[in-house]
């Protein structure tokens, strides 16, 4: 098994690669190699010719995220002090090790985080949680049967084709009484958070306002922009500690018209900067 350390975000943003779908819901993350003998990870390039959908994470890699590098580069700088430059190695060289060494680190931790997401998944259909993911992941399994939530989907595919984004939501959920179920909307995003400082102290769980919008953009792909002023709406991020197996944290987000929005700002400047804007390439093809 990984080393539990920090993975939400490095499982968001994994160096070479975007997700994308089609307008059908379907994952075209990868293509046939032109030479064949394989696939490789769809580009902007493979999408403008197919028409597909950005991810709303993927669309999250224009923005700056100053945590998340200040990370990678500790663990390049641990890389450093742990393994010092080979006699007559030249400073490209050893850079180049160092920073392959952090990136194992980096890789371990995304692994990490597909294996406690996939965990939860397939304890729904019966499979049982792995003996060392099970303190991490059990008090979510509490919590669900205090607050009485049903789920309605897991792992769904979500496509808005008005606003040009899609993506795979963790869950959807309902509760309460069941003439009240049909206005109780809600959206459920698993984070799974290193909890310590380097000095192993626990820590408290920094919340960007990012996970809002994402949430957000899920909500109105589903449930429809309306859902935004919803007041049953729920929107909600679990953390799950890898560092301090038990503890759990949930953030329940408001004023979710301001997180959407926010979202479709960071959609624009992708749509620019990329420029590729699915609405147009699917207009255009129909």
């Amino acid at each position: 098994m990984p080393a539990l350390i920090d993975t939400t975000e490095l499982r968001r943003n994994t160096r070479d690669s975007m997700h994308w779908y089609t307008g059908g819901g379907e994952a075209r993350h990868q293509v046939p190699k032109l030479s064949g003998g394989g696939m490789r990870n769809a580009n902007v390039t493979d999408a403008r010719k197919l028409g597909l959908y950005p991810s709303v994470t993927s669309i999250f890699k224009v923005a700056a995220k100053p945590q998340l590098e200040k990370w990678k580069l500790n663990r390049v700088l641990e890389a450093a002090m742990e393994q010092r430059p080979a006699s007559g190695e030249n400073l490209e060289s050893y850079a180049r090790r160092c920073e392959q060494a952090g990136n194992r680190i980096t890789n371990e931790a995304a692994k990490l985080g597909t294996y406690g997401h996939d965990a939860i998944d397939r304890s729904f259909e019966g499979t049982p949680v792995p003996p060392e993911l099970l303190a991490i992941i059990e008090p979510f399994f509490k919590w669900k049967e205090e607050t009485a939530i049903e789920i309605t989907a897991r792992e769904k595919v979500l496509v808005n084709p008005e606003a040009g984004y899609a993506g795979t939501v963790d869950i959807l959920f309902t509760w309460g009484d069941k003439g009240q179920r049909v206005h109780n909307q809600g959206v459920l995003d698993f984070k799974f958070k290193n909890t310590v400082d380097d000095a192993g102290k626990p820590k408290k769980i920094f919340i960007p306002d990012d996970y809002g919008m994402q949430i957000a953009a899920y909500g109105v792909a589903h449930y429809g922009e309306q859902w935004l002023d919803n007041p049953n709406a729920m929107a909600a991020n679990v953390f799950l500690s890898t560092t301090e197996p038990g503890r759990m944290e949930v953030k329940k987000w408001d004023n979710l018209r301001r997180h959407y929005e926010g979202f479709l700002g960071l959609l624009s400047y992708w749509f620019y900067t990329k420029r590729y804007d699915p609405r147009e390439t699917v207009s255009h093809a129909s």
